[in-house]
């Protein structure tokens, strides 16, 4: 930007006395105007190692009931949002064909999430307790909220001693790391409802990179 539209711009707020309020105003008309996007900086996403996983799940296992376990095993599988497993309804799930239908997800999106065998019978046996939601409080009949999650999986996090910092939503980047080395940021892009592949590409590109440096190792010079 030149220097002289800078000082034409100043002159003019000083005339005419711009608050901050108003000079926010300018910008923000100048950005819709322009049809200019804010851009994010990502930083690196630290995952818990395999043996922090295994503590958790092992701690998990043995000092928490069905349903936790379920909880956190869904997670697991399918990468949902916590918002999304802690709210989720029996009649989002279609056991014939192993799929979850994600309602209003972010952004208002729909989305159809499959899930394996591995949560299937467990997923089933909650469903046949309850009239509508899954993951319920009985003693007030209403579903546990995602604080309630958080507060559990930190729990865990600190009796297991795990430095890495390991929250439900740990879980939908582990799943998207898995995917993504696996399938491709495409395949991931669908399974986690990012509106757009630059989102996705942007929050995993450490992955591609990883996985680019281990080919790599793989070469005898």
């Amino acid at each position: 930007m030149e220097q002289k539209l800078i000082n034409r711009i100043i002159r003019t707020a000083r005339r005419e006395n711009w608050t901050y309020r108003d000079s926010a105003l300018f910008i923000s008309r100048i950005r819709q105007a322009l049809k200019l996007k804010k851009t994010h900086s990502r930083k690196l996403i630290q995952l818990p190692t395999e043996a922090e996983w295994e503590s958790f799940f092992s701690y998990l296992i043995k000092n928490y009931d069905f349903m936790t376990c379920t909880f956190f095993n869904l997670l697991k599988v399918t990468g949902l949002r916590i918002s999304e497993a802690a709210y989720l309804q029996k009649d989002q799930i279609d056991f014939h064909k192993k799929r979850i239908f994600v309602r209003s997800g972010k952004g208002s999106k729909d989305r159809i999430v499959p899930f394996q065998e591995s949560i299937y019978t467990d997923l089933h046996e909650l469903t046949i307790h309850t009239e509508k939601y899954i993951f319920i409080n009985r003693l007030i009949g209403l579903p546990y909220n995602a604080r309630y999650w958080e507060m559990i999986a930190r729990q865990i996090s600190q009796a297991c001693q795990i430095n890495t910092k390991l929250t439900p939503h740990t879980f939908r980047h582990q799943f998207a790391t898995k995917i993504v080395n696996k399938q491709g940021i495409e395949i991931a892009k669908k399974l986690l409802g990012h509106e757009s592949i630059a989102t996705t590409s942007d929050t995993y590109t450490h992955i591609s990179i990883d996985k680019l440096q281990e080919k790599y190792n793989q070469v005898q010079f």
